[in-house]
């Protein structure tokens, strides 16, 4: 027996907001409002248009740090009001995390309806940011998944939905809204009209790097199969500048005068505007995801030279040569380029600006322990890396400085939130000297159940907490589009936490200190959080650049 669709009183229409959403997310939110919803629960896509769209009609969102806690959430509130749940939620790594509540509300007959943000049909399987088999995911915990094709017919799909939700038997109906198509010139890198075959032979790769004046190596995860030493033989035989990607961090010594930083949107600007002069970048075990091609030289003046053992993984789109071949074999191919001495000074000069760059951030307290951690790391070090709005400081070089035989660990394009924190506790068991990851305070609060076990254990961890009081980066993203915002409240953690685990770093007097004694509590097998309580405008210099463009 369906249960009853009630309709209450809808919501103040007329409420005003700075920004305005697109056509598809204003006409779903208001399907909702003409169904009866009053209380929406999720968390917003970073673009903010279902919030914005929300803001709109003035229903609130109420939040959930856990999309399967926001689906919980409606499903509890469809079963004692009648009204059909909604919830709001984000791409790719939000669906996931929201399939556990949505297999409570299928097997509970719970009828809730679930909008989600998605990847623009055009980027779909092309490395997009957060792009996810989204639909395939929740195809099998949900009475109907189905993705909008026309922004037109979105609120035609949503009063479906709903009718859907609520008919017997009850449950849980998906719906996802994909970005709009992008502008010409804000979509794909530079694409031959022709993309270039794939070859398994190296001859290719060494002619195009043979006719190099400007050669740029890009070393993804793939180029760990290398050892130190080849890789640094190559970057001199080739006589290029070296960046690496996130994944790929710690296969190449940060202290080598070639070494520039970790590629794309995490490159400082002084080492991006030498890398965007490359006439060629040879790529080694990437899949060279958004992020990585951000910012970097993709139009038709630079040749991209790709080897990875993965076909799949290969961009053909870039043009240039692409070779299924281990990153070992290439670098045991030892290649050579045409770059001169003139290319070598101005790769020593963009990492000696980046250097400049970095030591002038004394106002940033996030600047300032990064770079006492910097010093302080002992080799064999594993970092792990969240990617939130502060901790992406810690991506940039040289802002942190990876130690000699320094490892890391980084989350995957799809940037699961807390995904690292736990990741650190299992990488601490891997027989590392030492392992730091370093986080916001929302990332590590999804790993609060689990964090006082691992605390209680005797494991060399440190965890490096940039506390801004909540969500910086969706903060940073609702203002951006105008939007009133209430992500951010006071540094908390320390009250949550407290206890003999903690060492404070909210002096930046004393910061050097703080950072030397967690180290050495670390080091001692003591489980240690090291708190720094940060401003919402400490920000890295790559993404002030954004807010200043």
């Amino acid at each position: 027996m369906s249960a009853a669709v009630l309709m209450p009183a809808a919501p103040d229409l007329s409420a005003p907001a700075d920004a305005v959403a697109d056509a598809g997310w204003s006409a779903a939110v208001g399907a909702l409002v003409d169904a009866g919803v009053t209380e929406v629960f999720g968390l917003p896509d970073d673009d903010m248009r279902a919030q914005s769209a929300l803001d709109c009609v003035g229903l609130r969102l109420h939040r959930a740090v856990r999309q399967s806690s926001a689906v919980h959430m409606a499903a509890g509130h469809a079963a004692l009001t009648g009204i059909v749940g909604a919830c709001v939620i984000g791409r790719g790594p939000a669906v996931a995390a929201a399939v556990p509540g949505l297999f409570e509300a299928f097997e509970a007959g719970r009828p809730v309806v679930v909008l989600a943000s998605g990847t623009a049909a055009s980027r779909r399987g092309t490395g997009a940011f957060q792009d996810a088999p989204t639909l395939e995911m929740v195809s099998a915990v949900t009475k109907h998944a189905s993705r909008l094709a026309d922004p037109a017919d979105a609120a035609r799909a949503v009063a479906a939905a709903v009718e859907l939700a609520a008919s017997a038997p009850a449950g849980p109906v998906y719906l996802e809204l994909p970005d709009p198509e992008p502008a010409a010139a804000e979509s794909l890198p530079h694409a031959q009209a022709v993309p270039p075959a794939v070859r398994t032979d190296l001859d290719g790769l060494a002619d195009v790097l043979a006719e190099s004046h400007r050669p740029l190596l890009m070393l993804g995860s793939g180029a760990r199969a290398c050892d130190g030493g080849q890789l640094i033989r190559l970057a001199d035989d080739l006589g290029a500048g070296v960046v690496v990607t996130a994944s790929g961090r710690g296969c190449f010594p940060e202290d080598h005068p070639s070494f520039l930083g970790v590629a794309g949107l995490y490159l400082m600007p002084q080492a991006a505007e030498v890398a965007r002069r490359a006439d060629v970048v040879l790529v080694l075990g990437s899949r060279l995801e958004e992020t990585a091609l951000e910012g970097m030289p993709t139009g038709p003046d630079t040749r991209w030279v790709q080897a990875n053992l993965a076909p799949e993984h290969l961009v053909t789109r870039l043009g240039g040569v692409t070779v299924v071949a281990d990153a070992a074999a290439v670098a045991a191919r030892r290649p050579v380029s045409r770059a001169d001495t003139a290319w070598a000074r101005d790769l020593a000069a963009a990492r000696s600006a980046a250097f400049s760059a970095a030591h002038g951030d004394v106002g940033s307290r996030t600047a300032q322990v990064l770079a006492h951690l910097s010093d302080a790391l002992p080799a064999g070090t594993v970092t792990v890396h969240e990617n939130g709005l502060h901790d992406i400081w810690s991506y940039s070089f040289p802002h942190l400085q990876l130690p000699p035989a320094g490892r890391t660990l980084a989350l995957s394009e799809q940037t699961t939130l807390g995904g690292s924190v736990a990741a650190a506790a299992g990488a601490a068991r891997a027989g590392a000297p030492l392992t730091v990851c370093l986080a916001g305070d929302t990332a590590l609060s999804t790993f609060l159940p689990d964090l006082h076990d691992v605390l209680d254990q005797p494991l060399p961890l440190l965890y490096v907490v940039f506390d801004d009081g909540g969500m910086g980066w969706l903060d940073r993203e609702a203002r951006a589009a105008g939007l009133t915002s209430d992500f951010l409240g006071e540094p908390h953690l320390l009250r949550r936490l407290g206890g003999a685990h903690v060492v404070s770093a909210d002096d930046p007097r004393l910061s050097g200190r703080a950072v030397a004694l967690a180290v050495e509590r670390a080091l001692g097998g003591r489980p240690t959080l090291l708190w720094v309580p940060v401003e919402p405008s400490d920000i890295a210099p790559q993404l002030r650049g954004e807010e200043e463009a």
